[in-house]
C-alpha cells in the first residue's frame, strides 16, 4: 500500500516486470481510488481479486475490497497512513506479515 497513486503505479510497474518472467499464475493487479464505478465492480468479480500482488492505495482497505490469500502486506511510508488503515489491511487476511517502511531519515554522521 502507497500513499500516492504515482508511487502506487511505480510499484506496480516495477513489481509486474519482476513477476511477468516466473508466470505466476495470479499475477500483480493495481488498485487506484480513483477508478470509476465499474472499474471497482470488475476488480472485486476479476482475476484482480485473486492476484498473488495487489498494489494500490489506500484503495485497498475500503470495505468492499476482499483480498484473498493475503499473506504479507507491506506498507510504503507508512507514516502517512493512520494506525487505524494499517490495522485494516491487516485485517484483510489471517494473520498476515506486515511490513512498514519509512521515508523518514535518520538522524546521524554518514561516512
Amino acid at each position: 500500500m502507497a500513499p500516492t497513486e504515482i508511487l502506487a503505479e511505480q510499484h506496480f510497474r516495477t513489481l509486474r516486470a519482476l513477476v511477468e518472467p516466473l508466470r505466476a499464475h495470479g499475477g500483480v493487479a493495481l488498485r487506484r481510488p480513483a477508478e470509476p464505478g465499474s472499474a471497482r465492480r470488475r476488480w472485486r468479480r476479476s482475476a484482480a481479486a485473486r492476484a498473488d500482488i495487489g498494489v494500490g492505495t489506500h484503495a485497498l482497505i475500503q470495505e468492499a475490497v476482499e483480498l484473498q490469500r493475503l499473506g504479507l502486506a507491506v506498507v510504503d511510508e507508512q507514516h502517512r497512513f493512520g494506525v487505524l488503515q494499517r490495522a485494516s489491511l491487516r485485517g484483510k487476511g489471517e494473520h498476515p506479515h506486515v511490513l512498514v517502511m519509512t521515508a523518514t531519515p535518520i538522524p546521524g554522521r554518514w561516512p
